[in-house]
């Protein structure tokens, strides 16, 4: 990861997997524990998309970001500050500058004792079986009869998620984000049937994408439509009307309990970009569309999920459960990577429930081995029934499940509620 630095090595912090990251650096060196020197622009000010710390030989280091114009100064202008932590390790270190971020920065910190019970997993995603359904076109998989056959399966081996995620693409088209009446003829139908089973239903959501938006929706580069525009008044309403359809329990509507949102990182960036709102742009521009995202679910359904990989204590009031998202498994080094992850995110959001996501790995025994200890990490969460994954791997799985969700259920109050 970019954060874990030597003192005297340049690099930089940019919008990947995690979106945005901590913007802080931690050093180590022979010196006793860690520092950090850290960004800290003030809330609506996070106009910016890197931070970058450069050291010249023998030489002091220069830490710097760049607004790329979008900011526009009348009178005085306040520059994000740079701030110091320290602590015993990195981890400490950058949980030090989280902490100042939210005793200090105006970030908003979000007491996490008590969530929803099904929050807490196990999960169901069915994109990796979507290619098993269909496996010349994974996205033709994201369909109804598919869907009911990945539940029919689960049911078959005993494996109880509280929630079920349908993935890429049930969508018609993406930016619309309503479900395609070819592949889901009747998704209020499909919901409650997982609902009469106990499991609630999650969106796969692609952010920023415009198939389907029109001009006045988007951002625009040079005039030509480049992504979704949190601050098109004529987006929010389309975003507030379809979390009504798509979350409601009203006739007409599907009844789903909440959403994964993915592609993230894949916000328009550079320069000659035009919003509605002027020169809102980057971080400040994704808090923007979490923002509408989360505040026009939660006003219809307020217990509904919003999963994210936002890493940054800016997002804590937009994020309810963070993802460890992909990993590359030819790299064999799976469970190292997903447990630096969780500790960021923990370290970023305090008490936070951490998503573990698909092992994405071409071993068998790395994958079984990171089901295996992936209630340790988080969320457990099993992406296919098939394929590299056994009969006998399933029944295993069901009894990992089942004994995860006994000690859950030993630390649940009355109300639902964890303790």
């Amino acid at each position: 990861m970019p954060q874990w630095r030597n003192t005297m090595e340049s690099a930089g912090i940019e919008l990947g997997y995690m979106t945005p990251p901590l913007l802080a650096f931690p050093f180590v060196g022979t010196f006793r524990g860690s520092c950090t020197v850290g960004l800290a622009p003030k809330p609506g000010a996070y106009h910016v998309d890197h931070f970058r710390c450069e050291f010249a030989a023998f030489r002091e280091g220069l830490f710097s970001t760049d607004f790329l114009g979008y900011t526009e100064v009348q009178g005085e202008y306040e520059l994000p500050a740079l701030i110091m932590t320290a602590g015993e390790d990195a981890f400490d270190a950058l949980s030090a500058y989280s902490e100042w971020l939210y005793r200090e920065g105006g970030c908003r910190r979000i007491e996490r004792t008590q969530v929803p019970r099904w929050w807490l997993g196990p999960f169901f995603c069915g994109w990796g079986e979507q290619g098993y359904h269909s496996p010349t076109n994974v996205y033709a998989g994201a369909n109804q009869k598919a869907y009911a056959a990945m539940s029919e399966r689960l049911d078959a081996f005993g494996l109880k998620p509280s929630a079920i995620i349908v993935d890429d693409k049930w969508q018609r088209r993406y930016g619309e984000l309503l479900p395609d009446p070819v592949k889901w003829p009747d998704m209020r139908a499909f919901v409650e049937a997982e609902h009469a089973k106990g499991r609630r239903v999650l969106l796969w959501l692609k952010a920023w994408d415009n198939e389907g938006l029109s001009s006045e929706e988007c951002v625009k580069c040079l005039c030509t439509p480049y992504g979704a525009d949190p601050t098109s008044p004529t987006y929010r309403r389309r975003i507030q009307e379809t979390m009504r359809r798509l979350l409601s329990a009203e006739p007409g509507c599907f009844n789903c309990d909440g959403f994964k949102i993915d592609f993230a990182n894949c916000m328009p960036l550079g320069r000659n970009l035009a919003t509605h709102e002027r020169n809102v742009y980057g971080i400040e521009l994704l808090k923007r569309l979490m923002t509408l995202f989360y505040e026009s679910a939660k006003a219809v359904k307020p217990d509904c999920l919003i999963n994210n990989s936002c890493c940054h204590p800016y997002f804590a009031e937009v994020t309810d459960q963070c993802r460890l998202h992909d990993y590359n498994g030819q790299l064999r080094s799976l469970w190292e990577v997903r447990e630096f992850r969780a500790r960021l995110f923990k370290t970023a959001f305090p008490g936070i429930s951490v998503d573990t996501d698909d092992p994405h790995s071409t071993s068998h025994a790395e994958m079984m081995n990171y089901l295996r200890r992936a209630p340790d990490l988080g969320v457990p969460d099993l992406y296919q029934l098939h394929r590299r994954i056994r009969d006998e791997d399933l029944r295993e799985i069901a009894g990992i499940w089942e004994a995860y969700s006994a000690r859950l259920e030993k630390s649940v109050d009355s109300k639902g509620g964890k303790r």
